[in-house]
């Protein structure tokens, strides 16, 4: 069996409505050593935590569908922040508005290991200086 990858203290934002998938998700990425910021239900909750430069973020799980709102607002201020993120949905990547199909996506429900070495792959890669995308999926 191989060792699960650590992600220790690096700071992820969570965007989740559904509570037991949030509350999984969170006990899930804080098994693993993470540092979980939110998690956040509404659109609005979580475009101010991805704005508050105070909250030092190393990365974020974005779920796209919030109460029937889209969570794209939220990924273009990340973006703009240079913070990785990964898609967490039931939504293929061929699904996606084509802004968005080179992020990074996983499928509900979650893989651990596949998260987190997204997660993983992303920190460092945006560590050495350099942009974490393109087409990364795991399922």
């Amino acid at each position: 069996m191989t060792e699960k990858p650590r992600l220790n203290g690096i700071r992820i934002l969570v965007v989740e409505d559904q509570y037991t998938i949030a509350a999984e998700l969170t006990r899930l990425l804080e098994d693993l050593g993470a540092i979980v910021v939110g998690p956040f239900g509404r659109l609005e909750l979580a475009s101010a935590a991805s704005l508050d430069t105070s909250l030092q973020l190393d990365a974020a799980v974005l779920d796209i569908n919030l109460h029937s709102e889209a969570v794209f607002p939220v990924a273009e201020i990340l973006k703009r922040r240079a913070i990785p993120f990964v898609f967490a949905s039931g939504y293929q990547a061929s699904a996606l508005p084509a802004a968005y199909r080179n992020e990074a996506l996983v499928e509900k429900p979650v893989d651990a290991n596949a998260l987190a070495h997204i997660l993983l792959n992303m920190v460092s890669v945006q560590k050495d200086g350099r942009r974490a995308r393109g087409g990364v999926t795991a399922g």
